[in-house]
C-alpha cells in the first residue's frame, strides 16, 4: 500500500497527543504553485461538495442519495456549503447534465470489494467501519465510491484524526506499493481530498463529494494514468488520542482485508 498524508500522522500519533500532531499537518500546507510535492499541500486539496445525484442508493434505502443525511454541505450557495478551494470545480459534476453541450455519458458500474461489518476496532465508531470500495467508469472518468457503516462527521473531533483511502496499481504492478493513491483527510478543520501520483501529489483534478456513509473522489481516467486494467484496495484509517498511560485507540480497516482486488473496463 503507498503510503497515504495520515500515515506520518497515524504513527506519530502512538506517542503523541493530537493536538501538536494537527498542527504538522496543517503545516503540510505550506507551499505553493501546480509542481508536484512530497507533502499534502493544502493548496493542493479538493473540498467537499454534495453527493452526485446519480449514485445508486445504498442497500434498505428508500429513496436515492439526495435523501442521505449530508456531512455539513449543501447546495452551492446555501448555509454550510463547502469554500471554493483549489481543487474545487464549480462546473456540473462529471455524469451529470448542465450547462454543457449535453447529458454526459452515465456511469456504470466496473467492480466493487466488499468488507465485513464491525470488524473495525470495538473503540473507534462505526463510520471507522469500511464496508465497500466501488469503481464506477462513464469512459472519461473514474467514480470511486467508499461506504462506511456509520454517518461521517463534517468535521473530526477535536482528538481524533481520520483518514480513507483508495490505492491503485497499474496491470503489471505486483509490488506492495501502489501506482496512484485517492486519499481523503478528516480533521477538525474539515475534510481534504488528494491525489498521490509517481511524481508525489499533485492538484487534485476532480470533485470530493462526502455524504452519509459514503466519500467519492471523481477524477478523469487520465489523471491515474489512463489503465483499463489493474488493482486496487481502500482502507480507512482512525485514531484518538487518549492518555499518555493507555496509548492512543485507533482502527485500521482494509476492503479486501488481504490483498487487492482486481477491475477491469
Amino acid at each position: 500500500m503507498r503510503p497515504g498524508p495520515l500515515l506520518i500522522v497515524r504513527t506519530l500519533m502512538r506517542s503523541l497527543a493530537v493536538l501538536p500532531l494537527l498542527a504538522l499537518v496543517s503545516a503540510c500546507a505550506v507551499g505553493g504553485g501546480d509542481e508536484p510535492s512530497t507533502t499534502p499541500r493544502r493548496d493542493l486539496a479538493g473540498r467537499p461538495s454534495p453527493l452526485p445525484t446519480d449514485l445508486a442508493p445504498l442497500p434498505g434505502a428508500s429513496g436515492g442519495p439526495t435523501a442521505e443525511p449530508t456531512a455539513g454541505v449543501s447546495a452551492p450557495g446555501g448555509p454550510g456549503s463547502a469554500d471554493p478551494r483549489p481543487g474545487q470545480s464549480s462546473s456540473p459534476q462529471p455524469g451529470s447534465s448542465g450547462g454543457g453541450p449535453g447529458p454526459a455519458a452515465p456511469y456504470r458500474a466496473v467492480t466493487t470489494t466488499s468488507d465485513l461489518q464491525h470488524d473495525n476496532d470495538p473503540s473507534s465508531p462505526a463510520y471507522a467501519d469500511l464496508l465497500s470500495v466501488g469503481i464506477e467508469d462513464d469512459g472519461t472518468h473514474a467514480r470511486v465510491t467508499v461506504t462506511v457503516r456509520g454517518t461521517l462527521p463534517a468535521r473530526a473531533a477535536a482528538d481524533e484524526v481520520m483518514g480513507i483511502g483508495v490505492d491503485l496499481y497499474r496491470q503489471g504492478n505486483v509490488g506492495r506499493e501502489s501506482d496512484y493513491q485517492l486519499f481523503a483527510d478528516g480533521e477538525p478543520s474539515g475534510w481534504y481530498a488528494y491525489l498521490q501520483t509517481p511524481k508525489g501529489f499533485v492538484r487534485y483534478p476532480g470533485q470530493f463529494a462526502l455524504g452519509g456513509g459514503r466519500l467519492v473522489f471523481t477524477v478523469p481516467w487520465s489523471a491515474i494514468g489512463s489503465p483499463h486494467s489493474g488493482r486496487f484496495s481502500g482502507y480507512v484509517d482512525w485514531t484518538r488520542s487518549s492518555s499518555a498511560v493507555t496509548g492512543n485507540d485507533a482502527s485500521n480497516d482494509y476492503a479486501p482485508t488481504v490483498g487487492t482486488s482486481a477491475y477491469s473496463r
